[in-house]
This record gives C-alpha cells, sequence and structure tokens, in this order.
C-alpha cells in the first residue's frame, strides 16, 4: 500500500515596515491559511507607485492561485499581465488628466516570491526579482531563491512582475517537520548577514523565540544597520 505523507500543519507571522528612510512603503505582505500561500512584493517604479505594483501583484496571485492545480507560476504570470493592464489604465488616465507628465510616471512593477505548501507536505515557491526565500532546517540556513539581476545592469532587476517579460522561476522539495521558511524583501537582506538571520531562525526553532518575535527581531536589526529601505518579513513553521 502507498504511503500517505501526514497532511501538513502551517503557523506563520509577518511584518512589513517602513524603515528609515523611505517616505512611503512599497513592500506588501500577504499570508493566506486557507490556500497555503505566502507572498512578499516589493514594489519598484514608477516613483509613487510601487504600492500599487506590490499590492496589485500579491493580490491577483492570490485570487488566481488554485492549491487543487498547484498552479503558482502561472498565478504569478497573471499576476504578471494584471499588473501590466494596470499601468495601461494608469497611463491612459494619466494622458487625460495631465498631459504634461511622463508615461514612466505611471509605470510600476514590483519584485515577487511566493510559497505554497500542498497537502502531501511539498514547498512551491515562485520568483521574480530579488526578493528571497529561505529554509532553515537542521541547523543549517539554505537559500532556496536565487536573485534575478539584470547582467547589463548590476544595480537592475533582469525580471520584474508588471514589466517586460516574465518567465517565473518554480523550486519544488518536500518539507519536513520543524521546517522554517523565510520569505523577505531586499530591504532586510540588504542589512542583515546570513550569519545573523540563521541565529535569529536557531532562536526560533529551539522556541527562544516565537515567530512573531522572531520577525520583529529580524526587522529591528535591519532598521540598527541603516534601514535604507522598506524591510518585510514572513515567516512559516512546518509543525
Amino acid at each position: 500500500m502507498p504511503i500517505r505523507r501526514r497532511i501538513p500543519v502551517l503557523e506563520s507571522e509577518g511584518l512589513t515596515d517602513i524603515g528609515l528612510r523611505r517616505k512611503g512603503n512599497d513592500d506588501f505582505l500577504l499570508r493566506s491559511a486557507r490556500k497555503q500561500l505566502f507572498i512578499v512584493a516589493d514594489g519598484v517604479g514608477g516613483a509613487e507607485h510601487g504600492n500599487v505594483a506590490s499590492r496589485e501583484a500579491a493580490q491577483k496571485m492570490h485570487e488566481l492561485f488554485d492549491p487543487r492545480l498547484k498552479n503558482l507560476g502561472e498565478a504569478m504570470s497573471g499576476a504578471h499581465e494584471h499588473v501590466k493592464l494596470v499601468n495601461v489604465t494608469r497611463q491612459t488616465a494619466g494622458s487625460t488628466i495631465l498631459q504634461r507628465r511622463k508615461k514612466e510616471q505611471y509605470e510600476c512593477a514590483t519584485t515577487l516570491t511566493a510559497l505554497h505548501i500542498d497537502r502531501n507536505g511539498m514547498a512551491h515557491i515562485a520568483q521574480a526579482g530579488d526578493s528571497r526565500a529561505y529554509l532553515f532546517r537542521g541547523n543549517v540556513l539554505k537559500q532556496i531563491t536565487k536573485d534575478q539581476i539584470d547582467p547589463v545592469n548590476p544595480n537592475g532587476l533582469g525580471q520584474y512582475v508588471g514589466a517586460g517579460e516574465l518567465t517565473p522561476v518554480v523550486t519544488r522539495g518536500l518539507t519536513k517537520p520543524r521546517d522554517l521558511f523565510l520569505l523577505c524583501t531586499d530591504g532586510l537582506t540588504k542589512h542583515v548577514r546570513d550569519e545573523l538571520i540563521h541565529d535569529v531562525l536557531h532562536q526560533c526553532a529551539t522556541e527562544q523565540l516565537n515567530l512573531k518575535e522572531a520577525t520583529r527581531t529580524l526587522i529591528k536589526e535591519a532598521k540598527n544597520r541603516g534601514g535604507s529601505d522598506n524591510i518585510t518579513a514572513v515567516i512559516v513553521r512546518v509543525k
């Protein structure tokens, strides 16, 4: 007889913070217990409109994602097309209201990193941009995603949701009880080294910190080290 895996029980916490230097928060996080879906997004471009992209992309991806189909990549592609349509709508309205404003002022895009853990305990991670997903298991921290950097412009990204062409990178792997996943924007990783992330998640794994305390600690450490960007972190525990 085939061995049926235990349906995983998940626990999560998430926090987003404006940081110390930004006037607004272009990050967005989403946690859905019903779909076992977790998303972080970091809006970029369009100056004032990054928050539109991150919110619209995350919410549309959640809407399109079906846990029965495990269609994480397809849902991200759908969110990409949705944000592109939002851009067209905003550009059209902008050209009507203020003819002198440039088209680029209405364009927005976002990074997007999403995690789904299905009923069989398989983790599915979809990625666009440089927000990250980490796995902490057995006292070892592993970065699962790879930052998608533009090879021509090291300061730019190779892929965004909402701009250009998008091919979501989807990674899969079986989870184990007590696994910890961290999803975060680069406002965290540009200030907090992997060694410190490891130490915080180790304290969480050994119950020295609960999930909420661990999330707050990561945000606090990023701000203590400069806080130059918006900071978002989501921690998911497989119980």
